[in-house]
């Protein structure tokens, strides 16, 4: 199995997806290797172009305007060639997380989003792809203007109705789990799966290898090597993504958090969160509580 890289990607702030401006530099070649998260990523590339963006095994060369999707677990990667005399590309990607979505939309499981290949849309869909593209400029537009209160209410709402038109108008079936690099391998996923249900009652190393079933330490060098993090790590990403959840509902002390979620204790808890959110329980907190006041100021102004 080739040694793909995992990526763990929880939004770091109130909105409801990961927004990120990649700019190249100047006849600057870059490369991003082969991974894959759970997300749906949404890519568009604004100015220059992108040489080689594989997706399961496809791959594409984009020009300005040029909008894929990488749905849920695809590996995929990306190539920019070095150029002689040319300027920066401008590119947006938008991560939803999964659960995110899912949560909006159950029958995403069944579907994915096939927006890479314009050959085949009907003229709505023609029309939808142009109407993305204008809420994708807005949402670049946002990002590099000058903060103010109400800037995060506006990017939230343009990332949900970005969301929206693709899950509206651009699903379709889902062919199943191919076999090779399109989707990681059923061992991994099973693994996946298993820590994904029982966060609360994973405990060691050897507890979840006899659950798979496999030796402790063939486990471990899997799926270090697949997902580019140990099994406790990933582990601990998805205690704290929960425990992320009921700090933000207030759902009781910091302590009993930790504790409803599988951590040993608040400590513990904090450590994963700086981890994975590069924020304590406490600052995820007071950052929520100061979005809220901002948003009740927006509405009453």
């Amino acid at each position: 199995m080739s040694a793909w890289s995992h990526e763990l990607v929880q939004p770091r702030d109130a909105l409801p997806a990961v927004l990120l401006i990649h700019r190249s530099r100047s006849g600057a070649g870059e490369y991003i290797s082969p991974h894959w998260h759970q997300s749906i990523e949404l890519s568009y590339t604004r100015s220059g172009s992108i040489d080689d963006f594989t997706i399961a095994d496809a791959h594409y060369r984009t020009a300005p305007g040029k909008l894929l999707v990488v749905n849920s677990r695809h590996v995929h990667s990306v190539r920019v060639l070095p150029r002689s005399h040319a300027s920066g590309g401008i590119a947006l990607s938008m991560l939803f997380p999964y659960d995110l979505v899912s949560g909006l939309y159950p029958q995403i499981t069944d579907q994915v989003i096939a927006i890479n290949d314009e050959t085949g849309f009907s003229f709505i869909q023609h029309d939808r792809y142009r109407h993305i593209v204008q809420l994708c400029e807005q949402v670049i537009a946002e990002k590099l203007a000058r903060g103010d209160r109400m800037k995060d209410v506006r990017l939230s709402l343009l990332s949900l109705q970005i969301l929206q038109v693709l899950l509206r108008d651009f699903t379709a079936p889902r062919d199943g789990p191919t076999k090779g690099s399109c989707f990681v391998g059923e061992r991994l996923q099973q693994v996946v799966d298993y820590i994904d249900n029982n966060y609360l009652t994973a405990g060691s190393l050897s507890e979840i290898a006899r659950h798979i079933p496999l030796s402790k330490a063939y486990l471990a060098r899997f799926f270090k090597k697949n997902m580019g993090v140990t099994v406790g790590q990933y582990l601990s990403a998805v205690r704290a993504r929960h425990a992320r959840i009921e700090i933000l509902r207030q759902h009781g002390t910091f302590e009993e958090i930790a504790l409803s979620v599988g951590f040993s204790g608040a400590k513990t808890m904090n450590r994963a969160l700086m981890s994975s959110y590069g924020m304590s329980a406490r600052q995820i907190q007071e950052d929520h509580r100061s979005h809220l006041t901002n948003f009740e100021h927006a509405l009453k102004s």
